[in-house]
């Protein structure tokens, strides 16, 4: 495990952002946020290089927001989230306006429970893993929300999620927001920031539920990854550190 110093550690994290930037500039309908340890500026052996996939055709709301359609969402599909019925953190996303255009992961995973409409986590992310598989002609493992593409020559695996933006903050992380902190970490204008990047909804249920059908998890990475980067150097070190012993001594 080689880290290097601050510098290099931050034109990691620049470089990781200009990629981004690229990806986004010409993606049409979707987006593009880059996570993993190369992005928090972290290089090692087995360092993840991870790829998060927007919709930009469909947004996520939560059901304390006002379930109006403002003007900027009027032409996207939307989901409103309903508890799952399982641990904190998961939800199902029911279908209350469906957009002028829709991706065919999106038409396919469309399920009816009762007078409602909800979409399928399983179904929508066994439909991108066959169409990429099928596109790219490669093998392609899933792995919960991963989809993992080997790249040996690299040295490092990319892995894939196809995910849904919510630009609220959803009621099951308001423990983190007033949560004491006794050492001032995170401050409270980096806490208002982070709420204001909202969340994000990923196929995956809750694996201690007896039914992951319908459960999509909510994810919060870019918060994540710009807490990282808040870090000093030491305490970056020392994050680092801790992950390559998850990793080496309990894998999964």
């Amino acid at each position: 495990m080689m880290m290097g110093n601050h510098e290099l550690v931050t034109i990691r994290r620049k470089l990781a952002l200009v990629e981004e930037e690229i990806w986004n500039a010409g993606m049409g309908y979707q987006g593009t946020i880059l996570t993993g340890s190369r992005a928090e500026g972290a290089f090692m052996k087995g360092s993840d290089s991870d790829r998060m996939t927007i919709d930009k055709r469909v947004v996520v709301i939560c059901p304390h927001d006002d379930s109006s359609i403002t003007p900027d969402i009027t032409n996207k599909t939307v989901f409103v989230m309903r508890d799952a019925n399982s641990r904190p953190g998961y939800v199902n996303l029911e279908l209350i306006k469906r957009g002028r255009i829709c991706s065919k992961f999106m038409i396919q995973s469309v399920v009816p429970v009762g007078d409602l409409h909800f979409i399928s986590s399983e179904m929508y992310r066994r439909s991108v893993t066959e169409s990429l598989s099928d596109k790219f002609k490669i093998k392609m493992d899933v792995n919960g929300q991963l989809i993992s593409w080997l790249t040996p020559k690299v040295g490092y695996d990319t892995d894939f999620v196809h995910a849904f933006i919510c630009n609220s903050w959803p009621k099951e992380a308001d423990e983190w927001v007033n949560r004491p902190r006794l050492h001032g970490w995170p401050d409270k204008g980096l806490i208002d920031q982070k709420i204001q990047c909202g969340c994000y909804l990923v196929p995956v249920g809750d694996k201690t539920s007896p039914d992951t059908f319908l459960q999509w998890r909510i994810s919060f990475v870019t918060a994540e990854r710009n807490l990282i980067h808040s870090f000093c150097h030491v305490q970056f070190l020392v994050y680092c550190l801790f992950k390559y012993l998850k990793n080496r001594y309990l894998p999964g």
